[in-house]
């Protein structure tokens, strides 16, 4: 994978030097491959009484979360961590004790069609890996109940995984939020979204 130096100055004081990879210039998800780090304190847990109660496990300082993602504390508990793979590049494991789930924090305009693509690899620890696609519509009445919208039992192999978004939305929709829930131990990456031809 090639990789890129971002580095810049403001007001004369020097910004931190990041390799990123390189993805489509159209790509959605801001932080598609959890390399930008989080700024200071500022890890994103939904419902957080729940989350501290049902024994969630991060293994890693939390100022390293990846910048604009969101973990579900809802969800089932999880033990989440970060790997490294080829040139130092950073993927997120998550070793799932039921179904756990993470969203980009921005949304996207409901109503539109969407196409998608991850790549993830799973390990067999007594339960089928697997990550399933769930979209939440937000209206008037708030965030509407999730919709599965696709299921993908993972290989002990990374590989890409992609999914189409349909136009249709319910009434008075105005975003979306696209969640990825993962059951058992699943490694994840490069997440792309964009618009639909």
């Amino acid at each position: 994978m090639n990789t890129n130096l971002i580095c810049g100055s403001l007001l004369g004081v020097s910004a931190i030097l990041l390799p990123i990879k390189t993805l489509k210039a159209d790509n959605l998800v801001l932080n598609p491959s959890f390399e930008i780090e989080a700024p200071l304190n500022s890890i994103r847990i939904t419902h957080q009484y729940d989350y501290a109660d049902k024994g969630f496990q991060l293994d890693f300082d939390t100022d390293d979360w990846a910048d604009g993602w969101v973990i579900n504390g809802a969800m089932d508990a999880a033990t989440i961590s970060f790997g490294k793979k080829g040139d130092d590049e950073r993927f997120l494991q998550i070793n799932s004790h039921g179904k756990s789930h993470i969203y980009p924090a921005d949304t996207l305009p409901a109503g539109q069609a969407y196409r998608a693509s991850f790549k993830a690899r799973g390990e067999d620890n007594g339960s089928q890996p697997k990550v399933t696609v769930y979209l939440y519509y937000n209206t008037n009445e708030g965030w509407l109940s999730n919709q599965k919208l696709q299921e993908f039992p993972l290989s002990d192999q990374w590989e890409s995984y992609t999914f189409e978004v349909p136009a249709s939305a319910p009434e008075g929709a105005a975003s979306l939020r696209i969640a990825y829930e993962f059951s058992g131990l699943c490694q994840f990456d490069d997440v792309e979204v964009d618009h639909a031809p």
